[in-house]
């Protein structure tokens, strides 16, 4: 009985002390996923002024948050359409995010992880 309250508090101590580094990445995570929509806002302001897309985040006038890393930002046919292909992640997360724009279905970033 005593091994087994032991184990039950035990178990409490460790979830409690994993629960705020879950809630820590997941926050870093909705950071850098603001920041890829923040881009693709300026990826298409940057369009809509010149008629052609922006091969890096200071062209479109795009500066990332602190902690955010651009990882890509590159110009590129999809689907026989220029795109401007987005990978953004927090530099304290294993996550990376990525978006296309344009999309063919909306400007929607699509998380995966290495």
């Amino acid at each position: 009985m005593t091994h087994a309250l032991l184990a039950v508090v035990g178990l409490g101590v460790a979830a409690t002390m994993a629960i705020p580094r879950l809630a820590k990445r997941d926050a870093r995570d909705e950071l850098a996923l603001t920041e890829l929509q923040r881009a693709t806002v300026a990826v298409a302001r940057y369009h809509l002024r010149s008629g052609r897309y922006p091969t890096s985040p200071a062209e479109a006038g795009f500066t990332p948050a602190a902690g955010v890393d651009v990882v890509m930002w590159k110009v590129q046919p999809v689907a026989g359409t220029m795109s401007v292909h987005l990978h953004f992640r927090h530099r304290q997360s294993h996550h990376q995010f990525h978006a296309h724009y344009p999309a063919e279905d909306g400007i929607r970033p699509l998380p995966w992880e290495w």
